[in-house]
């Protein structure tokens, strides 16, 4: 278990293929501005497990690192509506109290990750480098919208 005093980061390969071998390799950078535009009408989500979890990009965003390499910065949510409602405990008194939730409201988690946006050129076609906070739920095969099936992989 990741404890508080620690942030993890993965770096992984994010694949792009065509559905078909005949078809041209896509470039991922082809499909960055309507993802944008799906996170801005909040249609970038994928409710599974009997309704009870929902993945979504909450956040996405262009952006470049510091050699100019295009990006796509993106904030990742997991929302479970079977999860325990957090309590905070008091250090000295040991008090333990619930946290309010407002309407709609469920336990959830979010990672910050960053795809770049140019092809490895040390990798075979179609992979491109990521960098994934570790949050528990949202690991490097675990979310639904990172696996490739929001993407209609």
């Amino acid at each position: 278990m990741v404890d508080s005093f620690d942030r993890w980061c993965l770096f992984c390969d994010f694949e792009v293929h065509a559905s078909r071998d005949i078809a041209p390799q896509p470039l991922l950078d082809d499909y960055v501005d309507e993802l944008i535009a799906m996170v801005g009408r909040k249609e970038a989500k994928r409710v599974f497990e009997n309704d009870n979890r929902v993945s979504r990009i909450a956040r996405a965003r262009r952006s470049a690192l510091p050699d100019g390499t295009p990006t796509l910065e993106m904030l990742i949510t997991l929302g479970d509506r079977r999860g325990a409602t957090p309590s905070f405990i008091q250090f000295d008194e040991g008090d333990a109290r619930d946290a309010e939730k407002y309407d709609g409201e469920v336990k959830g988690a979010g990672a910050h990750c960053i795809l770049r946006l140019v092809e490895d050129d040390d990798a075979p076609p179609g992979r491109y480098r990521m960098l994934l906070e570790e949050v528990r739920g949202l690991g490097r095969c675990s979310c639904p919208l990172i696996s490739g099936q929001f993407l209609g992989g």
